[in-house]
């Protein structure tokens, strides 16, 4: 219900703001003036990292694709970090219902919301860069991680 209010406020603010002026990153908080234009950046930032994760997953799923076991796997912990993501989100920021949100962080609740969001979802992605990184040879704990030259 949470992410779904988020959503709401985003394209709320996306259509009654001026969105397409703003860019994702340090740009557009240096910009920003209002509260809307804080959480409108935020809310950006989040879609850049959630496309970035997106991407890496799928590169990795196409890297990987003959190895069906570590595929099993890979949908299996990702699921599992969802889940880890969600609850973290709640626990830092605990609400008992949707009418509680601004009343109890302020207008500054969807901001903060997506940024932290945002930070999980980068550590996600530096997490999975691994398996399309590669790690040298040698490294006796690579598991399913491929070396650099198996992954050309």
């Amino acid at each position: 219900m949470k992410v779904f209010f988020l959503c709401c406020m985003f394209l709320g603010s996306l259509l009654l703001g001026d969105a397409q002026k703003q860019s994702t990153g340090e740009k557009c908080y240096d910009t920003a003036q209002t509260q809307t234009e804080l959480n409108e950046c935020a809310g950006n930032s989040l879609v850049k990292a959630d496309q970035e994760l997106n991407r890496t997953y799928q590169q990795i799923v196409k890297k990987y694709a003959k190895n069906t076991l570590f595929l099993q796997r890979l949908k299996r912990a990702q699921r599992a970090w969802m889940t880890f993501r969600d609850a973290e989100l709640q626990m830092k920021f605990p609400t008992s219902g949707v009418a509680d949100l601004t009343a109890r962080y302020g207008s500054v609740y969807p901001m903060c919301y997506a940024s932290f969001e945002a930070e999980l979802t980068e550590r996600r992605n530096k997490e999975l860069s691994v398996w399309l990184k590669g790690i040298e040879e040698g490294d006796v704990c690579s598991g399913s991680v491929k070396t650099p030259g198996e992954l050309k």
